[in-house]
């Protein structure tokens, strides 16, 4: 086992500098697609061979008989660099997909000219589990929800990077381990906590109600400032199918339980 973890550390440090390496094509503007697919292969070849001397040592440990807490720091430290290489292999790939589209919709918007438009690249407004949010994180993420071609291994770790480190929204996302069976579990138990129309319905009615009881007393110049906040929310009545009758009887019982 000394020899494979000789044989480690210097794979160790490779991968490391392979990562730092990425990282700075990724970060120039504009991104050099071929750099960045060349430069992924290279990590890719270390990740593969750091991943073959970790197996070794592992199976040594068992067979040394070595005590479960030595095996349990060996196996969540090769965990992390699995985990790493998971993470760069989904933001590679997020990265190609969007220059893809991006080549795609340019060759439909400039037919006659040479010149090409670089669109800016979408990036997700994180959702932290506050109601009056779900309607823009759904309508964010369905796109990737619904897309047959995204393995649902990436389609968990897209959910993950979609909600706000250390919320409710991201806690409930972190309670299932990040595999693809358990991405459509993560994905629909988060539904059924913050995505529930009656339960928005009465949220957007209340903030509707709250907007009128707080504003009655208010003068005309503040009125255009009312308004749009108003038609915000029954803009999102509108998207859940709440048509102006139906959300008169929801209202009726909440000013009746003032």
């Amino acid at each position: 086992m000394d020899a494979s973890k000789l044989r480690r550390a210097p794979l160790r440090i490779a991968f490391t500098k392979a990562v730092n390496h990425l990282q700075e094509i990724i970060e120039n503007d504009p991104v050099d697609k071929n750099a960045v697919e060349t430069a992924f292969e290279m990590l890719h070849a270390k990740s593969v061979k750091l991943k073959k001397i970790d197996e070794d040592i592992l199976e040594v440990k068992i067979e040394t008989n070595c005590t479960q807490e030595a095996y349990t720091i060996e196996f969540e430290a090769i965990e992390g660099y699995t985990e790493k290489m998971i993470a760069w292999q989904v933001s590679v790939k997020n990265i190609m997909k969007t220059d893809a589209l991006g080549q795609k919709d340019n060759h439909s918007l400039v037919t006659s000219s040479s010149s090409s438009l670089r669109l800016p690249k979408i990036q997700f407004q994180q959702f932290s589990g506050e109601l009056t949010d779900w309607l823009r994180f759904h309508n964010q993420f369905k796109r990737i929800h619904e897309d047959e071609s995204i393995d649902e291994g990436d389609k968990f770790q897209y959910l993950i990077q979609a909600t706000t480190p250390k919320s409710r929204a991201r806690d409930i996302v972190e309670s299932f381990p990040a595999t693809p069976e358990n991405y459509r579990k993560a994905f629909e138990y988060l539904r059924m906590r913050f995505g529930q129309e009656d339960v928005l319905i009465q949220v957007y009615v209340r903030e509707l109600l709250k907007l009128v009881l707080q504003n009655t007393e208010i003068k005309k110049v503040h009125l255009p400032s009312l308004y749009d906040k108003m038609e915000a929310q029954l803009r999102a009545l509108e998207s859940l199918g709440v048509t102006k009758e139906k959300y008169a009887v929801p209202a009726g019982g909440i000013l009746s339980s003032r």
